[in-house]
């Protein structure tokens, strides 16, 4: 986890300097649909119980992978709000999406893996990623 959080503290300036000329929403829906598509490997190099696959894994996922969303994320959330309800419309999308979706993340990672026999993912489950990455492209 360090050397991802090491890889990505280089990797985010980097994506957020590469929106300005590719633009945000193209860069975030292209990264959107690699990160779907990495996950059956990603999750495939976290299963192998090979330490070395797990540690690239975790550094390509969070440290290269995430950058390109989480970027150029924050300038594309003031560019959905006009000037006069900005703060309050990008402070309401990053604490209600905190509160929906990062609280009861940890249960549902702990019952996932309780439900698949102490294994990590399911590859059924899975194959909602790719889903869920090109539903980000829409609007």
């Amino acid at each position: 986890m360090t050397a991802a959080a090491v890889v990505l503290i280089f990797t985010t300036p980097l994506a957020a300097a590469c929106s300005d000329p590719i633009g945000r929403r193209r860069l975030f829906g292209i990264a959107a649909l690699v990160n779907g598509a990495a996950a059956f490997p990603l999750f495939w190099m976290l299963q192998s119980r090979n330490f070395t696959l797990a540690a690239i894994a975790l550094v390509l996922s969070i440290g290269v992978l995430w950058a390109p969303m989480y970027g150029p994320q924050a300038a594309l959330f003031c560019e959905l709000f006009n000037t006069r309800v900005r703060d309050t419309g990008v402070s309401l999308v990053y604490q209600i999406g905190a509160i929906n979706l990062l609280a009861p993340i940890s249960i549902l990672a702990a019952s996932l893996v309780a439900e698949n026999g102490n294994r990590l993912c399911d590859w059924r489950r899975i194959s909602c990623l790719p889903a869920s990455s090109v539903r980000c492209l829409s609007r």
